[in-house]
C-alpha cells in the first residue's frame, strides 16, 4: 500500500498492578480490584466499570475470582454487557490470546435455531458495542472459530451475531479457520490446524444496526467471508481481507484496505449502495480473469492499485451489462488500468475533473483527503474519522461543496419491453446520496448507445424522460438508454424493443398430415407474408382423441418443426401433431390439432435403433414424471443420501430448461437443471443384456472444478444399464466432497434396489471444467469412464488429484438399458448444462 501518514494514536503501554495474590504482573491483565482496576491503553486511563471490561484469556478461572468486569472469554463478558450510547459505547478491551467464540473440538455439528437459516457461534444484542484489541497489531488478538457449511455445521455457520447500533472493533483478527490454519506465534500452543482444505462456506459476522465501524481490524476465511454483513453505513479503515467468493459486505466503504482475493468473484452483489474502495491494494491470485460482482450493484474504484501474476484481465462482471460502477486513477501490476475494457460501452471512468469525484477525494494544502464524511455522514451527521471540521474549513475556503454530494443516478423500476407504435415509457432516475438519502435530480440528459433509429427519447424535466419506441423491423432489438447526469454520474437501462404485434396468423390451407419414407410431414398455408414461426408439437398416445398424449418433439425456438421422424418408440402409439400458428410480428394463435388417421404399426415405424444421438433441441422440457419405454422421464427428486439435508424438491416448476448456461456455462446450450433435483432418465422400448456407453458434455457453471454450490451430498449421477423403475444399475457419481475447494470427486456406483455400493475407489480430479467430455461405457463386464477437458490443465496439483479420469470397475449382467442423469445440486451457479447425448446400444 503506498505511503501513508503513520498514525501512532493507539500505542500499547499496558500497566497492571500485582494481583492479590502477590505474582509479578504480566504483559497484560487485570488490576487488583474489581474496584478500581485500572489499564491504560495509548495515553488514555481506563477504569475498568460497568461498560469497560477487560478479557484476558491467559488468565484462569481463579485468578478472576472476585474482579466484577475482568473475564476471561469473550462468552463469559456478554452475559453482562449493558447497552452504551454513541458518546458512551460498551467497550469491552481484549488482551492479545486466540478467544474462540465456539468450542473447535466438539465434535457435534451445529445446526440453524428453529426459523433461522444458519448457525452462530455466539450472538451478542448490545447497542453501541466497541470491541478493542490491546495490540496495535491485529493478528495479537484473534476471536476465532472453524466451523463451515458440511465442515462442523448444517448449514453456513456464522461465528458472531451483533444486534444494535453502532457496532465496532479495533485491532482485532476475526477468522474462520475452518479452511485455514491457525497460527499464533505469539503462543504456538494456541495454533490450530484447519477443518479440511476443501472451500466452504464459514462465515464471520452478522449485524443489524448503523454505523457500523472497523479499524486496523483482519476478516480472515474463504467463502463467504461476511465481514459485519447486514449494517447500513458502513466503514472499514486500514483493514486487511483474505477472501474468496461470494465474500465481502457489498455495501461498505474500504478505506486504505488490503484485499487477498483467491476468488474471481468477491461480491455477491452490491445493489444497496454500492461498495467503495479508497486508497486500497487488491492482490488477486486467480487465474485468467478477475472480477468483482456475481449478480448485479455498483461498484467505485479510487486511487486502487491492483496486482496479481496470474490473472489477465479485470472486469467488472463476468457478464458485463449497462450498470454503472466508477474507476479513477486504477494501476494493475503497476501501470494505468481500465476495468473492464474488454467491454468499453459498459466502461465509465472519473475524470479529474468531474464534480462527482468530490465524493470520494479531495485535496487540501496539496495533501489528498479521502471525502468519507460526505458518504457516511447522512442525516445524524456521523463522522468516524473525525474529518467534519477539516471539510468545513475546505469548504468556507474555496466556495466549492463537499459535502451532500450524490454517488449514484439509478432508475426507478420499469418494464424493460417495450412493443413499436403501442407501448411508450416514462423513465425516473433517482439521484441518491452514498448514506441512500435521496436528491433532487436535478439536470439530467439522455443518449441511447445504440439503436438510436428505434427509440425517441423526450426528456419531461426533473430527471425524467419518455422513450417511444418506433422500431420498424421484424427483429426485436437491444438499446441500452443513458441518463448522465450534470456531475458525471450516470444511470443505464436496457430495453428489448419488439416490433409492432400482429393479430396470430390464420391458415390459408389447414394442417395436414402425411407419411412418406418414415417420416411424417405437416403441411400447411399461413395467410401471412412474415417468416413463419409456427410451433408445432408431436405428441404420442395410445387413443385417437390424444386423452393421454405425451409430447415428444416441439418446435425449437422461431422454427416450425414440420417433419418428424419415426421411430420404433412410436409403434402402437398414434401420432398427434397440435400446430399453432405464428410469424415473426405475432404471438401465437388458437392450436390446430390433426392425428394421424391410424395407429403405427412395426412395419412402418422400422427396426429400432441401437444408436442415438438425442436431439435435445427439440425435446420438450415439460415435467413428464411417467416411466415408459421409449420415452424420456422430465422431474425433480430428493434421493435418500441428501435427505439430512432438508431440503424439499419444488414441483411446482419446471425441473430444466433448454437454453444458455450461466457463469462457466454462458457461452453454450443445452438442458440445464431449473430446481435441485432435477432428473432426466431414458427407458429404452426392451430389456438389454449387451453392453452400451454414454457419451455427453458436461458444461459445468462452476469455473473452479468444484463443480457444486457446496459439499451438502450435492452430486451429478449418470445411470446407466438402469431399471429406474427398481433403482437398480450402475451409475458414475461426479460430487463435491470436503477434501477439495477446486476440485470434485468420481466415482463408480452398483445401485440395487435403491441402495448403493461404491465399486470403484474415488478419484479426486480437476477435470471438472467447462467444458468437459464424459463417456461411459460396459464392455464385456467391465464399466469404465473417461473424462477429460479442453480447458488447459492445471499446473500446480495436491497430492492424489488429476487433471483427468480413468475408471474402471468389473459389473455383473442387469439386463436393462436406461440411462439418466440426476442432479442434487442447487441450481443457477450451481448447475451444469449437459449437451451432446449420445447412446449407444451394443
Amino acid at each position: 500500500m503506498r505511503q501513508t501518514r503513520q498514525i501512532a494514536l493507539y500505542i500499547l503501554i499496558f500497566i497492571v498492578t500485582l494481583l492479590a495474590s502477590g505474582r509479578q504482573s504480566r504483559a497484560y491483565g487485570p488490576a487488583a480490584s474489581s474496584v478500581d482496576s485500572v489499564i491504560y491503553y495509548g495515553e488514555q486511563r481506563v477504569v475498568l466499570g460497568p461498560k469497560s471490561f477487560l478479557i484476558d484469556g491467559s488468565l484462569s478461572d481463579q485468578e478472576i475470582v472476585g474482579k466484577k468486569y475482568v473475564f476471561n472469554s469473550l462468552q463469559k463478558a456478554v452475559q453482562y454487557l449493558k447497552d452504551g450510547t454513541a458518546s458512551e459505547p460498551m467497550r469491552v478491551y481484549i488482551a492479545p490470546y486466540v478467544y474462540w467464540l465456539d468450542d473447535p473440538d466438539d465434535p457435534a455439528l451445529r445446526v440453524p435455531k428453529p426459523g433461522e437459516n444458519v448457525p452462530f457461534g455466539l450472538e451478542i444484542d448490545c447497542q453501541w458495542l466497541s470491541l478493542i484489541g490491546l495490540s496495535d497489531d491485529p493478528s495479537d488478538v484473534i476471536l476465532a472459530a472453524n466451523r463451515g457449511q458440511t465442515m462442523g455445521a448444517k448449514g453456513n455457520f456464522t461465528m458472531l451475531r451483533i444486534r444494535g447500533e453502532g457496532p465496532s472493533a479495533e485491532n482485532i483478527t476475526f477468522g474462520n479457520y475452518c479452511n485455514i490454519d491457525l497460527v499464533y506465534p505469539k503462543n504456538p500452543s494456541l495454533n490450530k490446524k484447519k477443518r479440511g482444505a476443501a472451500i466452504v462456506q464459514a462465515q464471520l459476522v452478522f449485524c443489524d444496526g448503523d454505523r457500523v465501524f472497523a479499524r486496523n481490524c483482519r476478516f480472515i476465511s474463504r467463502l463467504n467471508l461476511c465481514p459485519f454483513v447486514g449494517g447500513k453505513r458502513t466503514l472499514f479503515d486500514r483493514c486487511y481481507f483474505e477472501l474468496t467468493d461470494d465474500a465481502l459486505n457489498g455495501n461498505a466503504v474500504y478505506l486504505r484496505s488490503t484485499f487477498h482475493f483467491y476468488g474471481s468473484k468477491p461480491f455477491w452483489g452490491a445493489s444497496r449502495t454500492g461498495a467503495v474502495f479508497l486508497d486500497c491494494d487488491i492482490h488477486s491470485f486467480v487465474e485468467s480473469k478477475q472480477y468483482f460482482v456475481k449478480t448485479a450493484g455498483q461498484v467505485t474504484l479510487i486511487d486502487t492499485d491492483i496486482d496479481s501474476q496470474t490473472a489477465s484481465y479485470v472486469g467488472w462482471k463476468a457478464l458485463p451489462d449497462a450498470e454503472s460502477s466508477y474507476q479513477y486513477q486504477i494501476r494493475f501490476n503497476s501501470k494505468p488500468y481500465t476495468v473492464g475494457h474488454h467491454h468499453p460501452q459498459h466502461v465509465h471512468p472519473f475524470l479529474a475533473t468531474q464534480d462527482a469525484l468530490l465524493a470520494y477525494r479531495f485535496t487540501h494544502s496539496g495533501k489528498v483527503y479521502y471525502n468519507v464524511y460526505n458518504l457516511l455522514a447522512g442525516k445524524d451527521q456521523w463522522d468516524p474519522l473525525g474529518y467534519r471540521s477539516l471539510i468545513e474549513a475546505q469548504e468556507h475556503a474555496t466556495g466549492i461543496p463537499l459535502t451532500n454530494i450524490p454517488t449514484q443516478l439509478r432508475f426507478a423500476p420499469h418494464n424493460t419491453r417495450l412493443e413499436a407504435k403501442k407501448d411508450s415509457l416514462c423513465l425516473q432516475t433517482q439521484l441518491l446520496l452514498y448514506s441512500g438519502e435521496v436528491l433532487p435530480p436535478g439536470s439530467v440528459s439522455w443518449t441511447a448507445e445504440r439503436g438510436q433509429k428505434s427509440v425517441n427519447i423526450r426528456p419531461m424535466g426533473d430527471g425524467r424522460c419518455v422513450v417511444i419506441p418506433v422500431l420498424d423491423t421484424d427483429t426485436a432489438q437491444h438499446i441500452t438508454i443513458y441518463a448522465n447526469h450534470v456531475s458525471g454520474l450516470r444511470a443505464a437501462t436496457t430495453l428489448e424493443i419488439v416490433p409492432q404485434q400482429y393479430d396470430a396468423p390464420s391458415f390459408l390451407k389447414s394442417p395436414k398430415l402425411q407419411l412418406a419414407d418414415g417420416i411424417l410431414h405437416c403441411s400447411y398455408t399461413l395467410d401471412s407474408s412474415y417468416p413463419d414461426e409456427t410451433r408445432i408439437t408431436w405428441s404420442r398416445s395410445r387413443t385417437s382423441d390424444g386423452r393421454d398424449a405425451i409430447p415428444v418433439q416441439i418446435s425449437p425456438d422461431k422454427y416450425p418443426l414440420k417433419q418428424y421422424r419415426l421411430t420404433a418408440a412410436d409403434s402402437g402409439y398414434y401420432i398427434h401433431c397440435r400446430v399453432e400458428p405464428k410469424h415473426i410480428r405475432s404471438g401465437l394463435g388458437l392450436p390446430v390439432d390433426q392425428v394421424f388417421a391410424t395407429r403405427l404399426t412395426p412395419a412402418e415405424v422400422g427396426p429400432p435403433d441401437y444408436s442415438c444421438a438425442v436431439p435435445l433441441a427439440t425435446m420438450p422440457t415439460q415435467n413428464q414424471p411417467q416411466l415408459i419405454p421409449g420415452f424420456w422421464s422430465l422431474d425433480a427428486y430428493a434421493p435418500a443420501d441428501t435427505r439430512e439435508y432438508d431440503w424439499q424438491v419444488d414441483t411446482s416448476k419446471q425441473a430444466w430448461y433448454y437454453g444458455v448456461g450461466v457463469d462457466g456455462a454462458m457461452c453454450d446450450t443445452g438442458f440445464v437443471q431449473a430446481v435441485q433435483g432435477a432428473r432426466m432418465r431414458y427407458t429404452p422400448l426392451a430389456r438389454h443384456q449387451g453392453d452400451m456407453s454414454i457419451q455427453f458434455t458436461a458444461v459445468p457453471a462452476k469455473t473452479a472444478g468444484q463443480g457444486f454450490g457446496s459439499a451438502r451430498a450435492q452430486y451429478l449421477d449418470v445411470y446407466i444399464k438402469f431399471d429406474h423403475s427398481r433403482l437398480t444399475g450402475y451409475a458414475l457419481r461426479i460430487i463435491r466432497t470436503t477434501k477439495y475447494a477446486d476440485a470434485v470427486d468420481f466415482q463408480l456406483l452398483h445401485y440395487k434396489d435403491g441402495h448403493i455400493s461404491p465399486i470403484s475407489p474415488p478419484v479426486s480430479t480437476t477435470v471438472f471444467r467447462a467444458p468437459c467430455y464424459i463417456q461411459i461405457a460396459i464392455t464385456d463386464h467391465k464399466l469404465s469412464v473417461k473424462a477429460i477437458t479442453s480447458t488447459e490443465n492445471r499446473k500446480s496439483l495436491p497430492s492424489g488429484v488429476r487433471n483427468d479420469v480413468m475408471l474402471e470397475a468389473v459389473v455383473g449382467e442387469t439386463g436393462h438399458g436406461g440411462v439418466g442423469f440426476q442432479h442434487t445440486g442447487t441450481v443457477g451457479s450451481g448447475a451444469t448444462l449437459i449437451k451432446d447425448i449420445v447412446i449407444d446400444w451394443n
